[in-house]
């Protein structure tokens, strides 16, 4: 059987709940339009032509994205670029100004990569930087929304989305040993719009062989090794879950709230 798509954005929810994996695969997507993720979407699109053609932001005021959702199919949506996400892309260029333009041997924007031994795990990284020796990593990822997402949390645990781009950049640049990882939220609800944590190859083993475990438990809920419920776990990691309305964990859970 092949094995379940790891998508980095959905990597907080899969690697403590396994067995979202096949309910996924079998949920019905609920089709729904969601202005503020073609609002990032549109906002990607414009920071690649920005970074790829070496222009401002302003260049493109006023232009039309074309947005579509895949998986949803409910799009397209039409979005202009305003006063806002000129300004917003700005600051997420504005930590791009400030790198060494001579420590650089390869620069990448919406860069798509495939684990080579980690069959699933896939994904696009916004902006991609390598040293001049090959040694090091800036990875930054561009976050339009206005809820906070940390780059690592208090008890010093990196983002598992920003671990799974960088498990595919070491995999993709052997070279690589250490890493700056970042988000970059111009729109968040904070101050501090960079957020950014330092991490090195073990890091990265070690979050790939999470990743094999997690694959590994969805695949025997598949084939009947181990039962559902061993895999499942609810919690915020939900919120974003396609299979929320199937799964037996969030059935049990609304039924002890409701009758004690």
């Amino acid at each position: 059987m092949k094995n379940f798509v790891l998508r980095p954005s959905g990597s907080s929810r899969w690697l403590k709940c396994p067995s979202s994996l096949p309910l996924e695969d079998k949920a019905e997507v609920v089709k729904t339009v969601m202005e503020a993720a073609a609002q990032g979407t549109a906002a990607h699109e414009i920071l690649e032509l920005c970074i790829k053609n070496k222009v401002r932001p302003a260049t493109y005021m006023g232009k039309t994205v074309e947005v579509y959702d895949e998986d949803q199919m409910t799009f397209p949506l039409y979005i202009k670029v305003n006063p806002e996400m000129v300004e917003a892309l700005e600051v997420f260029l504005g930590h791009l100004d400030i790198l060494d333009p001579d420590n650089v041997s390869e620069e990448h924007s919406e860069l798509s990569m495939e684990h080579s031994s980690l069959d699933g795990l896939r994904g696009t990284a916004d902006y991609v930087r390598i040293s001049a020796d090959g040694s090091h990593l800036w990875l930054y990822d561009l976050k339009y929304g206005k809820g906070i997402v940390q780059a690592q949390n208090r008890a010093g645990e990196v983002n598992t989305q920003l671990l799974s781009y960088a498990s595919l950049l070491f995999d993709k640049f052997p070279k690589l040993e250490t890493a700056e990882v970042a988000i970059i939220q111009p729109r968040g609800a904070t101050k501090k719009k960079f957020r950014s944590a330092r991490i090195d190859r073990s890091d990265i083993d070690t979050h790939v062989s999470n990743c094999r475990r997690a694959q590994a438990s969805a695949l025997n809920v598949v084939n009947l090794v181990e039962p559902i419920g061993d895999h499942l776990k609810t919690g915020s990691h939900c919120f974003f879950c396609r299979a929320k309305n199937i799964c037996p964990a969030q059935q049990k859970e609304a039924a002890e709230k409701l009758f004690g």
